[in-house]
């Protein structure tokens, strides 16, 4: 791929970082809705872009304590993180 290229980004569940009590400029999102599913939580989460929000699901290990409309950081392992030429 070059420089400048369309390209799509995939992202694992397990590559979303969250770190709750996100404050100002330290917050990036909020938590759309939080799940318990055995050993690992489901976290929904919405990322404000300026003109529209983003949608990402994060599987973070155990139980949490995320509350609906919690302000939270999210960092991404960019090893977990995949570019793939976008099919447009």
């Amino acid at each position: 791929m070059q420089n400048g290229d369309a390209a799509s980004i995939v992202i694992r569940h397990e590559a979303l970082n969250i770190e709750p009590n996100g404050t100002g400029d330290d917050a990036n999102a909020f938590v759309m809705e939080a799940r318990l599913l055995g050993r690992a939580s489901l976290i929904h989460l919405s990322i404000p872009t300026g003109t529209s929000e983003l949608h990402f699901h994060a599987r973070v290990p155990g139980l949490n304590s995320l509350q609906t409309g919690s302000p939270v950081r999210v960092t991404v392992d960019k090893a977990q993180a995949f570019v793939f030429p976008s099919a447009d």
